[in-house]
């Protein structure tokens, strides 16, 4: 209530301390305690403006900052490559990809983990996480978690592959958390995108400098893009349509 316009009207401002004070007035009465006074301070309407420089000005060492970090920790789902039973589903394992306390406006990536991911067909992302277990460390895998950890909205993506056919590539993790709090990222290095619709998608973080092959990939409204990256699309011959045409 103390942001934006909202004290661009000092007589609506008034106006709430006075209703405040009558429909508390009887109840503090009642318990022997003196009515509502508004709280002085400084001018209310430049609250955002400042809290911004001062922020900016702590990022670079000339203030105090106040660190939150992130109060739970995450994992990624990693079924065993052991091989499959009719019936039955693969073991699955949880790879600590934020650990807890983990700063705001940091990244890592996660230390000698490297996995295989079939593209060409859907794949599915499961994502846990946990509010008690605060040691795992980022690569940690665990086995064995019971009912420590809890299941969040899995992510199913479909990233195709050479000549329409089944196609293994490695991959590895790389978290971002960011300003406000939002995990964010993904290592899209050495991966094939050919023929993908990323119309309107989020690239904040991404990592791409390095992807085998992106064209025919549609690229129309990407969001959030690294300096560089539409321009370098185009020039492998990406595409940027509003339809399917």
């Amino acid at each position: 209530m103390q942001f934006g316009r909202f004290y661009l009207k000092r007589g609506l401002e008034s106006r709430i301390a006075v209703v405040r004070r009558l429909c508390g007035r009887n109840h503090l009465a009642d318990e022997g305690l003196p009515p509502v006074q508004p709280l002085s301070g400084e001018d209310l309407m430049h609250a955002v403006s400042r809290g911004a420089a001062y922020y900016g000005l702590a990022r670079r060492g000339r203030g105090v900052r106040i660190r939150g970090g992130v109060p739970r920790t995450y994992y990624v789902g990693i079924e065993s490559a052991m091989p499959s039973v009719p019936g039955f589903a693969a073991p699955l394992k949880a790879l600590t990809v934020v650990p807890w306390g983990m700063e705001e406006g940091t990244g890592l990536r996660i230390p000698n983990r490297e996995f295989r991911l079939v593209v060409g067909e859907p794949a599915e992302f499961r994502f846990f996480t946990s509010a008690v277990r605060k040691n795992d460390q980022p690569g940690d895998l665990i086995e064995d978690f019971g009912d420590d950890l809890e299941e969040l909205a899995p992510m199913e993506v479909n990233l195709p592959a050479e000549q329409n056919a089944a196609d293994v590539v490695p991959v590895s993790f790389e978290t971002v958390v960011t300003e406000t709090g939002m995990l964010q990222g993904a290592d899209l290095r050495g991966t094939n995108l050919d023929n993908a619709d990323l119309r309107n998608a989020n690239l904040q973080g991404m990592l791409w400098k390095n992807i085998r092959s992106i064209e025919k990939a549609n690229i129309h409204g990407v969001r959030n893009a690294e300096e560089g990256f539409a321009a370098w699309a185009m020039q492998h011959n990406a595409i940027s349509v509003t339809g399917e045409e």
